[in-house]
């Protein structure tokens, strides 16, 4: 079992990092700025506190992993056709008042505020419970809902949605039926993760130059982002492997951001920023943040955005608006609520209902993973969906299947 605990948010921050340091240095990108020594200190402390609670907890994440196996699923059919239908009148509603859906045509602002966000999160909150359902019940009903579940994102042509829900829906199927990570399913596994780090790239070729109005239907015409991302590469852009840099652009410019941020000392309000202000922002889902401090967005394009290495790149990691409103100490602050709070929730999850916790341990680790892009604790799409967890975890205490 310790080794498929190992399927744990602390070691998936690790890796996502690592990784994203690593082809930082590759140096495929003529905008990224040098590391700093005090950008490398605070790297090299925060993965390696990430690893050793992540090691030192992997006896905590097996006990509750297998109670979650023993502890049978809690549902209810009224609520799972409630999300169903939801999801699909939205997704519906979505396209009508789009006039369309980004599949078939480029559209700027696509879904009806607040409701698509509602939609979105639902959706990919479903996902998950329905992967978990099929692993308790192996009702093939479970994995048409599953796929229903994916509709709204592939819709709406978003990457981001379709790639975090997968990663979540894996987790739970290897969480469930595996003891330990075999060399078998690490090589479908790695597989998998190029296959759709290449799809990534085709999809963003295809919804880029169609929204650019650039005449070619050839896919594999990467000319775009190498011109966004100033491309240091020998492939040509125009190549089967061209879409590739879509990853590597995505993997490693919040870095590069964070760093230009630091390098030229940004604050996002010189006067200072209120601790109430910070809380709000990092740590509560932007659904809610928004409404205490409607202008935070604002603020943060006017003081933040003039840093970026490039208009097009805007993500910055979950550490940058961190710094942007309490320098150093707000990354530190951040860092250490990263460390406590997956042991924190996930004992609670244990002790009210067990069987919620395998959900509660991919939303988690899909967070950690989203957590080099942007801040996963203010993106209501994936952060509510730890609410929601927990709600069904306290009211679905009845109705075991076993």
């Amino acid at each position: 079992m310790k080794k498929i605990s190992r399927l744990n948010p602390y070691y998936f921050v690790v890796v996502i990092f690592v990784a994203s340091l690593i082809f930082y240095l590759f140096d495929w990108s003529t905008l990224y700025p040098h590391f700093s020594l005090g950008m490398v200190i605070f790297f090299i402390v925060f993965l390696s506190v990430m690893w050793i609670v992540g090691h030192f907890s992997l006896p905590f994440f097996s006990r509750i992993i297998l109670k979650a196996r023993m502890s049978g699923i809690r549902y209810s059919r009224t609520l799972i056709l409630f999300i169903l239908i939801f999801i699909l009148l939205g997704s519906l509603g979505d396209g009508m008042y789009s006039k369309g859906f980004p599949i078939i045509r480029h559209i700027d602002d696509y879904g009806i505020p607040m409701l698509h966000v509602i939609t979105i999160t639902l959706a990919m909150f479903l996902s998950a419970y329905s992967m978990q359902l099929f692993c308790y019940t192996s009702k093939k009903i479970h994995l048409v809902i599953l796929f229903v579940s994916f509709i709204p994102n592939i819709l709406g042509l978003s990457r981001e949605g379709i790639i975090l829900s997968s990663i979540s829906v894996i987790i739970i199927y290897l969480l469930n039926k595996f003891n330990s990570i075999k060399p078998k399913v690490l090589v479908i596994v790695t597989l998998g993760g190029v296959l759709g780090a290449f799809i990534f790239g085709l999809a963003g070729n295809y919804r880029t130059n169609n929204q650019v109005g650039l005449k070619t239907t050839d896919i594999f015409d990467s000319s775009l982002i190498y011109q966004m991302g100033s491309a240091n590469s020998d492939i040509p852009s125009v190549s089967k492997l061209s879409p590739f840099f879509w990853s590597y652009l995505y993997l490693t410019s919040p870095i590069a951001n964070l760093q230009a941020a630091v390098n030229n000392n940004v604050e996002m309000d010189p006067e200072g920023n209120s601790v109430q202000e910070f809380i709000s922002t990092q740590f509560e889902p932007d659904v809610i943040s928004s409404r205490m401090y409607p202008d935070y967005k604002n603020k943060v394009v006017m003081y933040g955005y003039s840093s970026r290495v490039s208009e097009s790149l805007n993500v910055a990691t979950t550490f940058y608006e961190s710094y942007l409103q309490q320098g150093w100490l707000g990354m530190i602050i951040m860092a250490s609520f990263f460390v406590i709070f997956p042991l924190l929730y996930l004992y609670f999850i244990y002790l009210i209902n067990p069987g919620f916790v395998i959900i509660g341990v991919s939303i988690l680790d899909v967070m950690y993973t989203m957590s080099v892009f942007d801040n996963p604790w203010a993106f209501s799409g994936i952060s509510i969906q730890l609410i929601l967890t927990l709600l069904l975890a306290l009211i679905l205490r009845k109705n075991k299947i076993n």
